[in-house]
């Protein structure tokens, strides 16, 4: 996977107060509670907007992020492994982060990966 794509690239993100610049190439992943999302950057800090989740799959599809569940969209730059328990499969990322890869998603997931 070609990750030069993310390189120099970046969105504005509005909250309550401020707008900011955020590089792709520094997000981590989102997670999406209700009408929240949290942007988790690779420093270790967060970005809380009013977005939902499919706008920023609209906006990032193409830069290497997949959703892997109903509320979760990655940047497979930071991927690490997925564990597989019977049929429940996690993905743990660089950061120590786990997610629960869902069965609709998963075939998705596993093309996303592969060489």
């Amino acid at each position: 996977m070609n990750y030069n794509i993310q390189k120099d690239q970046s969105l504005l993100i509005k909250n309550e107060n401020q707008i900011r610049q955020v590089y792709i190439e520094n997000i981590c992943y989102i997670r999406c509670d209700g009408y929240l999302s949290f942007i988790y950057l690779s420093d270790g800090l967060f970005i809380t907007c009013s977005k939902l989740l499919r706008e920023f799959e609209e906006k990032l599809s193409d830069f290497s992020f997949i959703r892997i569940n109903h509320n979760t969209f990655i940047n497979c730059k930071y991927f690490n492994c997925i564990e597989h328990e019977g049929k429940k499969r996690t993905m743990l990322l660089v950061d120590g982060s786990k997610f629960q890869v869902s069965r609709r998603k998963w075939y998705k997931v596993k093309e996303k990966l592969e060489p």
